[in-house]
């Protein structure tokens, strides 16, 4: 939860907020897994992890007297979560359907998928939360277009063998249009680890919902949603996740669906075809070595990997 304050001085800058959310006690703060990138990374990509943290403060539910402090005293208490008020001063920066034209949405699109991957590789956390309201952009003294990584507060650290560790949560994490489609279990279900792969795949859907949704010259959201993208948010995950899997199983579900692409976001379709044609392909190699005991699940075989995805992009170092 986000609050707009007003800047504390007159100069041109962007506005201050305060972000208030509610962790659990036992796992790190999101000051901290900032903090941690803040050390591990190195300086050019700071600037693109969002929020650039100007205070921070923890409160207790028993230090701010909430009732519910008092339910972990009873005998069931294995039935509730303990929470903490966790509140950061930060930058307010730009949102992503207001960066102004096809190009710059680009631009800040590779830097978040850059910044993403150096925080993983390098400063060992994972994101876990990738939706359309995370990646946010600035502008900066040269007029050029920053990419930012926002909201880390879902985020995992990264342990040597490329595996999170899980969250004690008792809840689903994630925002479920953009969630990969392996972790869209129903309740009752436990999820598999969250990997990296996952992450990607929903930049792919951020690419895919933004084509569709921004009207980028105007910097808004287009007031409708196609019943598509109304099956990859429903209520029930299982039912979210076969229309992922169709989407991406067959050019039959595909095809007609970008042919309805607005007009002026018709400069993404090459992106959005060369990625879904990664992760179409990726499937097929897996599901045909699925029994094998050297299949490989954390890039399904070597497909779903950084360097791959920034290929589809046209992006190649």
């Amino acid at each position: 939860m986000d609050y707009e304050v007003a800047p504390m001085t007159k100069q041109k800058c962007y506005p201050e907020a305060l972000k208030v959310s509610w962790p659990l006690p036992t796992g790190p703060l999101e000051a901290d897994k900032i903090a941690r990138l803040r050390r591990r990374l190195p300086p050019r990509w700071h600037k693109h992890i969002q929020p650039e943290v100007n205070s921070s403060a923890l409160l207790t539910a028993e230090l701010l007297k909430l009732p519910h402090h008092k339910l972990l005293e009873i005998p069931a208490r294995d039935k509730f979560e303990d929470r903490q008020m966790h509140a950061l001063a930060i930058k307010l920066y730009g949102k992503l359907r207001e960066v102004g034209s096809i190009k710059a949405f680009q631009h800040v699109f590779v830097d978040c998928v850059e910044c993403h991957y150096h925080a993983y590789l390098e400063g060992c956390v994972l994101h876990c939360d990738l939706s359309e309201g995370n990646l946010m952009f600035k502008v900066d003294a040269k007029d050029t277009v920053k990419g930012i990584l926002n909201d880390w507060d879902m985020a995992s650290y990264v342990d040597e063998n490329n595996e999170i560790k899980l969250s004690t949560a008792k809840h689903r994490t994630g925002t479920i249009p953009f969630m990969a489609r392996d972790l869209l279990v129903d309740e009752g279900t436990e999820p598999p680890p969250h990997l990296y792969r996952h992450d990607l795949e929903s930049f792919f859907y951020i690419l895919v919902w933004a084509a569709f949704h921004y009207d980028f010259a105007r910097k808004v959201q287009r007031p409708r949603t196609l019943a598509e993208f109304s099956a990859w948010d429903r209520e029930s995950l299982l039912e979210a996740a076969l229309a992922k899997m169709g989407f991406i199983a067959s050019s039959r579900a595909k095809d007609p669906l970008f042919r309805r692409i607005p007009e002026d976001s018709k400069p993404l379709l090459p992106w959005m075809n060369s990625v879904w044609a990664l992760f179409r392909d990726s499937d097929i190699a897996y599901e045909m070595n699925r029994n094998s005991p050297d299949r490989d699940d954390l890039t399904l075989g070597g497909h779903i990997t950084f360097e791959n995805f920034m290929k589809a992009l046209g992006r190649t170092r």
